[in-house]
C-alpha cells in the first residue's frame, strides 16, 4: 500500500480537525436580528393546494421571516398580497405547515387565490398588516411584528433556493 504524501495528510487532517471542531454562532458571524422582516415569498402553486376547512384548488405562498413567529398568532388577516392588477387579496388560511417543527418556525404558508399562471393576475408583494407575533433567535419575549414594507413575492416559475441557514451547535 502507497503512503499519501505529507501535504496530503496535512490537508486531510485540516479537513477533519475542522469539522470536529464545534461552531458556534459568534464563529460563523452574528445571527442578531433586531428588527423582524420578511427574507422571502415564493408563488409556490397555482390552484394546487387546499386548506384545512375543505377548500381546494387554491395556490400557495410560504412566506420566510428572519424571526420565529408564534403559531398561536397567525390569522389570515395578519397578510395581504398585491396582485400585478393591483387588487388584494387576503389568504384563506394560514398556516406553519408542513415546515412545522420547532425550529422551523420562521415560515408561514398562506394559501387562497392569489392570481391566475395562465391569464390573470399574479401575485406581486405581500404585506404584514396585523397582530403576527414573533421573536429574534434567543429572544424570550414574543413581540408584535409591525406592519412591514412590500416584499416582492417571487414568481411560480422562480423555483427553490436557500432562503436563511443557521450553523446548529448540541
Amino acid at each position: 500500500m502507497r503512503r499519501p504524501p505529507g501535504y496530503a495528510l496535512a490537508a486531510i487532517g485540516a479537513a477533519l480537525l475542522g469539522c470536529a471542531l464545534p461552531t458556534t454562532a459568534a464563529g460563523t458571524g452574528s445571527i442578531a436580528r433586531p428588527e423582524p422582516k420578511i427574507l422571502s415569498a415564493s408563488w409556490g402553486t397555482d390552484d394546487a393546494v387546499g386548506c384545512p376547512n375543505g377548500e381546494q384548488g387554491l395556490d400557495n405562498i410560504p412566506v420566510t421571516f428572519n424571526w420565529f413567529i408564534r403559531r398561536s398568532s397567525i390569522q389570515t388577516t395578519d397578510f395581504r398580497i398585491v396582485r400585478s392588477d393591483g387588487s388584494v387579496a387576503t389568504p384563506t388560511c394560514a398556516l406553519q405547515f408542513p415546515p412545522d417543527e420547532s425550529d422551523e418556525a420562521q415560515t408561514v404558508n398562506l394559501i387562497g387565490d392569489f392570481g391566475d399562471a395562465g391569464n390573470g393576475p399574479t401575485p406581486v408583494a405581500i404585506r404584514v398588516v396585523g397582530a403576527l407575533q414573533g421573536k429574534a433567535p434567543g429572544a424570550i419575549r414574543w413581540r408584535q411584528i409591525p406592519p412591514t414594507p412590500k416584499a416582492r413575492v417571487e414568481p411560480l416559475s422562480g423555483g427553490p433556493y436557500i432562503v436563511d441557514a443557521w450553523t446548529l451547535t448540541p
